[in-house]
């Protein structure tokens, strides 16, 4: 989170100097003008990055906030309407969105999710049927969002500093066949990060009806082989034989492209498609994968903690 908000700081500081972007503009209740780029919209707050470093607002003193483009604008409309469960309005925010930008991922997600959803809910009436299942979601649990998420998914979820962790993962409930575990830490609900937010926050984004899609973070322990071999590097890469698999380096980062059978990576539960965080618990994001590689070969026949992100889908009961 962290590195999203430096990136889009020093984006806007460059924009900035070269006069090719204005930012968005939030204008306070006493007529002041708070001018720079909307990092985050939470529930009480807003979190600006200024041209003098990044600003939290309440949203008790602000009047308005003018987006710089449509589709910031656009995409903030169509979160709201999603988690309040406004799902037709929410599809076609999406699908504007989309219409600027093509490529937008968690646009394209969401949009994706909510064609099969609405195709699959088609009567006579379209949003009749909608308000009926959102109604069968929300139904049972007094309108406690940890409620409906444990209800619905079988999950609890808490705090973690300013992380959302697992808490507990009900037996043979859909989070258990999901994978999910206890300890988990919930990095994004459906591609949008969920760092600072509320656990009702996040719980609310995790209450869309069918299913859910999450981004987990977990550590692992592999113990690392400590065998070496003068094939290495013809046969198998320099440091496959360490870890079991091969890695990548991808635009999502550093990502498993495969794993040996009864290897180090596949005995500790690492999966094919998990990307590498942290080794030891020092970020890899910037990390050389040279670097990489030769923090790996250090650690022979030694347990390493690595730090996984992996894309899990949870199917809610049937109502």
């Amino acid at each position: 989170m962290n590195i999203f908000k430096a990136v889009w700081g020093s984006l806007f500081f460059l924009a900035v100097l070269t006069g090719s972007c204005y930012g968005d503009t939030v204008i306070l209740k006493n007529g002041k003008r708070v001018k720079g780029l909307v990092l985050e919209r939470f529930k009480d707050r807003v979190v600006v990055s200024t041209f003098e470093g990044e600003r939290t607002i309440k949203k008790s003193a602000i009047r308005s906030v003018i987006y710089d483009t449509d589709e910031k604008a656009l995409l903030q409309d169509a979160r709201n309407l999603f988690v309040r469960g406004n799902y037709v309005d929410s599809f076609y925010a999406y699908e504007k969105v989309l219409s600027i930008d093509p490529a937008h991922s968690e646009a394209r997600l969401r949009y994706d999710y909510l064609k099969g959803f609405l195709e699959g809910s088609v009567r006579e009436d379209i949003r009749k049927d909608v308000e009926l299942k959102q109604e069968a979601v929300t139904g049972g649990s007094g309108g406690d969002p940890l409620m409906k998420v444990r209800d619905d998914l079988g999950v609890s979820i808490g705090t973690a500093g300013q992380k959302t962790v697992v808490t507990e993962v009900v037996d043979d409930s859909p989070a258990a066949r999901s994978g999910l575990k206890e300890g988990d830490t919930i990095v994004a609900v459906w591609g949008e990060l969920t760092d600072y937010r509320s656990v009702e926050e996040v719980a609310e984004m995790m209450s869309s009806p069918g299913e859910v899609r999450l981004l987990i973070a977990r550590v692992y322990e592999p113990l690392l082989s400590g065998s070496v071999s003068i094939f290495d590097g013809i046969l198998f890469s320099r440091y496959g034989r360490t870890i079991g698999g091969a890695l990548s380096l991808e635009k999502e980062g550093v990502v498993v492209s495969g794993v040996r059978k009864n290897g180090p990576f596949s005995r500790a539960g690492i999966r094919k498609g998990d990307r590498l965080t942290e080794i030891d618990g020092v970020d890899i994001t910037y990390m050389p994968m040279s670097s990489l590689i030769s923090r790996l070969r250090r650690s022979r026949g030694e347990r390493l903690p690595i730090t996984v992100f992996r894309d899990i889908t949870i199917w809610s009961r049937e109502k």
